[in-house]
């Protein structure tokens, strides 16, 4: 491991979802204070990903909704659910407009 990252915590961003998209989005901006990894990975599979990383297991898991209370009764590290909000949708939206020329929400 490099010495850069060793100091700084491993977050692995768990999604299968629309969550999946916004962790990737938002990967880039906590670089320089966090090893974030995007796992497209849920429920069982995720936990398989996780156990078996040995030492490059993250310090934390975030991941949403169902599949986050899944992962933080079955992994032996914290998992952080969270859930986002219309603020963390408009703000994908401005994103993506700022971007792009146009823009498709389903």
């Amino acid at each position: 491991m490099k010495a850069e990252t060793a100091s700084r915590p491993r977050i692995w961003a768990i999604g299968i979802s629309r969550l999946r998209d916004l962790f990737i989005d938002i990967a880039g901006t906590y670089a320089d204070r966090a090893e974030l990894d995007v796992v497209s990975l849920g429920y069982e599979r995720a936990v398989t990903r996780i156990e078996s990383a040995l030492g490059e297991r993250p310090d934390v898991v975030v991941a949403g909704g169902s599949n986050g209370a899944y992962l933080k009764t079955r992994v032996s590290i914290p998992v952080v659910i969270i859930s986002p909000t219309g603020f963390d949708v408009m703000h994908a939206l401005a994103k993506a407009r700022r971007e792009g020329a146009s823009v498709v929400l389903v």
